[in-house]
């Protein structure tokens, strides 16, 4: 059980400018790796992992008028108590030879500040152009990683602390441009661009 929240102020300084900022506060189940693994009470009473944490800082500038519609969000995030799972198999001549287990997860984080910006022009009544872009910085801490011991019954793995850098699988950039054509009121065409950086 557990309690989220999100609370928010937000201004209008005209009718083509308007501000916000948010902050929020929630969690989420752990990987269900993880939990699929955790198959013993004394499992469950000594590595069942907490829920992860996400707080979220966000601010929103908003400009519309005559045809043009241009928001940028600032925003910072932290994803923390994630849990790492491996995986290893008991090796021959140990009681459980052959089956697999998990040594108990760790823990990091992912703490990531970025911009969202956000544009939509009509260029004419037919035509609109319309662009999405994100540009972040993720960097992860905390994170460890397991090596098997030589016994191989789970006695002697080794747990080493990956070094602070950037998240995995987290994109810096991410793009997105559409071309919508509508000739007639009953026909649109359109085109899409995307771009995912490296994951």
């Amino acid at each position: 059980e557990y309690f989220a929240f999100s609370a928010s102020a937000a201004y209008q300084f005209s009718d083509t400018f308007q501000a916000y900022a948010r902050y929020t506060s929630g969690k989420k189940a752990p990987d269900f790796g993880i939990l699929s693994g955790i198959t013993t009470p004394a499992a469950i009473a000594t590595i069942f992992p907490s829920a992860e944490k996400i707080q979220q800082i966000e601010m929103g500038l908003k400009y519309r008028n005559d045809g043009i519609f241009i928001q940028v969000f600032p925003f910072w995030s932290k994803n923390s108590d994630i849990a790492d799972n491996q995986t290893f198999t008991y090796k021959a001549g140990t009681p459980n030879a052959g089956v697999n287990y998990s040594p108990p997860p760790v823990f990091g984080q992912v703490e990531t500040y970025g911009i969202e910006i956000s544009g939509d022009f009509d260029v004419t009544r037919q035509l609109n152009l319309h662009a999405d872009l994100t540009l972040q910085n993720p960097k992860s801490s905390g994170f460890s990683t397991y090596t098997q011991g030589p016994k191989g019954d789970g006695t002697d793995d080794i747990v080493s602390t990956v070094p602070k850098g950037t998240a995995d699988n987290n994109p810096k950039i991410i793009a997105r441009a559409t071309a919508t054509y509508r000739p007639v009121e009953t026909l649109s065409l359109f085109a899409t661009y995307s771009y995912l950086g490296k994951r």
